[in-house]
């Protein structure tokens, strides 16, 4: 794979590779050097192909600490919702972009259960619960609830939840 460097549109840059890699894992951070190193670390690579951090200002080292054990870490500036923007942004070759947190509260190897329905074709969207336990499908009848988290005015998109 070719590394490349695109600009991003607040003229921030991030390194990112030419072939597509499938899936991406953004994780936004503040401050989680103790953990960042042990989520990257324990990130399923068979189902994930980038690891972006995108750090919104750490005072202390995260984003070495993520780098040092697999990520590409994008400086983000301040802001939670910057961070998942810049990162989205940056995911320009991936497929699936999931979203989990830097701090160890998510479980990492949950993520092929988010990714596998999409490719599958059996979801469009999939939203993660730590705490729900059971699923939400749209097509039995909850579509009204979550119709404004699908894709524009894709009525017939599947989420699960």
């Amino acid at each position: 794979m070719v590394a490349v460097s695109q600009a991003l549109s607040d003229g921030a840059s991030v390194r990112m590779t030419e072939a597509p890699c499938g899936v991406a894992l953004v994780i936004p951070t503040l401050n989680e050097a103790a953990s960042i190193g042990a989520v990257v670390r324990s990130i399923p690579r068979d189902v994930v192909g980038r690891i972006i951090v995108a750090d919104g200002g750490s005072s202390d080292d995260t984003g070495e600490c993520a780098q040092r054990s697999g990520a590409e870490v994008l400086d983000a500036g301040r802001g939670y919702g910057r961070a998942c923007l810049l990162a989205t942004q940056a995911a320009t070759d991936a497929d699936i972009v999931v979203f989990m947190d830097g701090d160890g509260a998510d479980d990492v190897q949950a993520v092929r259960s988010l990714v596998d329905p999409i490719r599958s074709g059996v979801a469009d969207f999939v939203i993660g619960s730590r705490v729900r336990g059971d699923q939400l499908d749209v097509r039995d009848g909850d579509r009204d609830a979550l119709r404004n988290l699908s894709s524009g005015n894709r009525p017939d998109a599947k989420i699960f939840w």
